[in-house]
């Protein structure tokens, strides 16, 4: 088995101004009320099952709820943006990914914010090796054979990501260009609808963290190469 030398970092993040001065994020009442989570992908992803477990953990150490909300969209940056425009109180962070920050401002001209200035980091979430994974009736049972039936068939394989410019995007083409292959991107609103189209052969391949390919591990479900 080989890795595709592509990974996935998290990190929670919070309006900039939050931790600027004083505010409800610094009193020592803090949190009184429940905290909304915002997570930039859709529901059934890798971001998605990370927020769920801070949640659980950080809402018992705090006393206090944490909601979770999905706001999935534009490579992350409607969600992103969601988080920076929020009130600086401490009662909404986020969960974003490194791409938000170092890769979308260099390919979205239209962004309506400056992730670098309005946001700033809480702490690292965790972080995921991105695996490639196949449809089960896909006709190879390596990426050795996998990339022999791309090249015997340019253009007719697809695979699916979290939009443009999420880490599956991009390791799906630096694979596309490391294989010289040419497959065929389809954008989703998060990974965890790309995961669900690829078990029901609605593509061929998509490009996923551990946590979410492993969720898919039984009888007649994708296979995965690292």
């Amino acid at each position: 088995m080989k890795w595709l030398r592509y990974g996935c970092a998290i990190a929670a993040v919070a309006a900039a101004a939050t931790f600027g001065g004083p505010s409800a994020a610094l009193a020592q009442d803090y949190p009184t009320r429940p905290i909304r989570l915002l997570v930039v992908t859709a529901a059934g992803g890798l971001m998605d099952v990370a927020a769920r477990v801070t949640a659980e953990y950080v809402g018992k150490a705090l006393g206090q709820s944490i909601v979770i909300e999905n706001r999935p969209g534009g490579g992350g940056n409607l969600g992103a943006e969601a988080i920076a425009k929020a009130p600086p109180d401490g009662y909404t962070i986020g969960l974003i990914q490194l791409g938000n920050v170092a890769i979308n401002p260099h390919i979205y001209a239209d962004m309506t914010f400056d992730p670098l200035n309005d946001l700033v980091p809480v702490a690292p979430v965790t972080s995921s090796p991105i695996l490639v994974v196949a449809n089960a009736k896909v006709a190879a049972n390596n990426l050795r054979e996998l990339i022999a039936l791309a090249k015997q068939r340019p253009g007719k394989l697809s695979y699916g990501s979290g939009g443009p410019g999420t880490a599956p995007h991009l390791a799906g083409e630096m694979f596309k260009g490391l294989a010289g292959v040419d497959i065929l991107h389809v954008p989703y609103r998060g990974v965890g609808p790309a995961v669900n189209d690829l078990v029901g052969g609605h593509i061929q391949l998509t490009f996923a963290g551990w946590a979410r390919s492993a969720a898919q591990w039984k009888p007649a479900s994708p296979r995965s190469w690292r």
